[in-house]
């Protein structure tokens, strides 16, 4: 199996993962890829995912939680933020990240991860289109005094989460020189 830039953690991610955590401990990760099949080889592996055709792929306890959409979602346009309602009763906002449009049930990822132990997060979906701030404004439901690895730093919603995240654990982030992964330690 090779590394796909497209699909997986990158290779320097992998290698950085496998620098600061020893093989055999236990990693949470939301959003599974082919970086999961590398990272089983070394850890055990919990993977909340979204998309069915991921789910079983490799060596990993998969947590099904599907997308819950938001009502409200907020929109970067010229220099403002705009808030678009989309009318619902439920009134389910996004974080003020960019362009976030939903994130995994939070009352499915709560009940199957609560008596989880793990040693590092990494946070590598819901996939760009739909967002990962879900991660930021369900902070409570994660043990936040572990190492979290943040992928896809290269583009704006992930690097506002990585800082929002950072803010608010009150830990400084690094970012690793490849450009794209962003870390909290």
């Amino acid at each position: 199996m090779k590394f796909d830039p497209e699909w997986a953690i990158a290779e320097s991610t992998f290698n950085y993962i496998k620098s600061i955590l020893p093989e055999g401990k236990t990693i949470l990760e939301i959003g599974s890829g082919w970086g999961t099949g590398f990272l089983a080889n070394h850890y055990k592996m919990y993977s909340i995912e979204a998309n069915k055709d991921w789910v079983g792929k490799f060596k990993s306890t998969y947590i099904y939680a599907p997308i819950k959409m938001y009502d409200m979602v907020y929109q970067e346009s010229l220099d403002s933020w705009q808030l678009i309602s989309n009318n619902s009763q439920d009134n389910y906002m996004s974080p003020d990240i960019v362009d976030n449009f939903g994130w995994h049930d939070p009352d499915i990822v709560k009940s199957k991860i609560e008596n989880i132990k793990y040693d590092l997060i990494l946070i590598d979906g819901p996939e760009g289109r739909i967002g990962r701030g879900g991660f930021y404004k369900h902070l409570e439901l994660f043990n936040t005094n572990v190492p979290m690895i943040f992928d896809d730093i290269g583009r704006k919603a992930e690097m506002d989460l990585l800082k929002k995240v950072s803010q608010k654990v009150k830990r400084d982030y690094i970012l690793l020189d490849d450009n794209v992964t962003g870390v909290i330690l």
